[in-house]
């Protein structure tokens, strides 16, 4: 990392000396004292990145050291799909049929892509010899060109090693057949609809994808036959989602597809496991380490965050419960003589505990590693 850097005018601009300078109590805090002007010397870090004078790992290491929130902001938990991504759009269908990664289907989900930033090349172009920043004229021009000389004027005084820059762009909710940037800031397309139509019209008809639709004369999503899939004609518009029409009368709005059928039909891509777990979901996740309940519930949302895994019998349960915990969690379940007495005092002590932080019904969760 550089201590010292230049904008296109050659004014050097000194970070260390920024960063030491920065008196805020808390850079994550509008309210802390000193935070206007952090907001400041974030803002013009922002700019020399996008200029390509820093690079974004270089800037994430600069607001690291300063303890700020980071700024590319990815979302947690997209090795794994939740009860909630259970019906999948037309354009989280369309990503997973192209990519069959379940990073690709996140980035069409409102909760995954909400408030997410990742950075993506802007249009500017920086040497890194002569330290000169220089915008680029039109997004058609390749950066393979640069090397080339077969650049405009302005850019062929970009010599040298020649990087791009990079802008920090919001994620935001996308539409068939529109581009987008996926969480690794790459631009992406959706595959065409009609040229993978045909192989997903087999998988509907056959009832190995099941899929939803809100019809026109309900209020609320009806399964769709899936005989109506061998003869209905299926579009995907900005205003009504995906919809299923017949003889030019569409039949269905808001058609949306099972998870569980789609990964059946079409599998992750080759070096991704998929697995499937059943699980009772956590109602609260303890925080602290209080009494002995609550060191036993933190144990076990630590080893298993998705929720308790499900089991047949209670017995079962409380093996699954014993594996988890320490012999320190374990010491008011010693062992005695009577066996049968230790295994009921220990169930009923687990319903107290434990039964009261479990959704009461169990659901399905895909992980992929």
């Amino acid at each position: 990392m550089r201590d010292q850097v230049s904008d296109e005018k050659g004014v050097p601009f000194d970070w260390q000396a920024a960063m030491r300078s920065m008196k805020t109590s808390d850079p994550n805090d509008p309210d802390a004292d000193g935070y206007q002007e952090f907001y400041m010397w974030r803002e013009i870090l922002i700019e020399n990145v996008r200029r390509g004078i820093t690079t974004p790992d270089e800037a994430e290491k600069i607001v690291e050291a300063r303890k700020a929130s980071p700024l590319r902001r990815i979302p947690e938990g997209i090795d794994r799909f939740s009860p909630e991504m259970r019906l999948w759009t037309p354009e989280m269908l369309l990503a997973w049929i192209a990519a069959r990664d379940p990073a690709d289907v996140h980035r069409h989900f409102p909760s995954s892509y909400e408030g997410v930033h990742v950075w993506t090349e802007s249009l500017y172009r920086y040497s890194v010899e002569t330290q000169k920043s220089v915008l680029r004229a039109a997004r058609s021009v390749p950066p393979s060109t640069f090397e080339s000389g077969s650049t405009p004027q302005e850019l062929r005084e970009v010599s040298g090693i020649v990087r791009p820059g990079y802008q920090l762009h919001e994620l935001r909710e996308v539409f068939y057949p529109d581009g987008y940037h996926g969480f690794d800031g790459e631009q992406k397309d959706f595959p065409d609809l009609q040229a993978v139509f045909p192989e997903l019209r087999t998988h509907l008809e056959r009832g190995t994808i099941e899929a939803t639709g809100l019809p026109q004369a309900k209020g609320e999503p009806y399964e769709i036959d899936k005989r109506l899939w061998g003869y209905a004609a299926f579009n995907v518009t900005r205003a009504l989602g995906g919809v299923l029409s017949l003889n030019g009368v569409d039949q269905y709005h808001r058609v949306k597809f099972k998870a569980s059928g789609v990964l059946m039909a079409y599998p992750p891509k080759p070096g991704i496991h998929l697995s499937r777990i059943t699980v009772q979901r956590w109602t609260q996740m303890i925080q602290t380490d209080g009494d002995y309940k609550e060191k036993i519930l933190r144990k076990l949302q630590e080893k298993y965050p998705d929720g308790l895994p499900f089991t047949k019998t209670v017995k079962e349960r409380d093996e699954l419960i014993r594996q988890a915990l320490d012999e320190s969690h374990l010491e008011r379940w010693r062992p005695t003589h009577d066996a049968a007495r230790d295994l009921d005092n220990f169930r009923k002590a687990m319903d107290r505990i434990v039964k009261p932080y479990l959704e009461e019904d169990a659901v399905e969760i895909f992980r992929f590693s």
